[in-house]
């Protein structure tokens, strides 16, 4: 979302609005640079 690789779609009639307020502020907080996921790129072990 920050790049603008992905988009938050909801329809409204249909969504709680409570739930719709708390993902659009979600989003705000991941666009702003807020809220970070970090990203483990190290291949995974085998569990075998």
């Amino acid at each position: 979302m920050a790049y603008d690789g992905g988009s938050f779609v909801v329809d409204e009639a249909i969504a709680d609005k409570a739930t719709v307020e708390a993902a659009k502020a979600k989003e705000k907080e991941i666009k702003d640079g807020l809220f970070r996921v970090n990203v483990n790129d190290a291949e995974p072990k085998p569990t075998l």
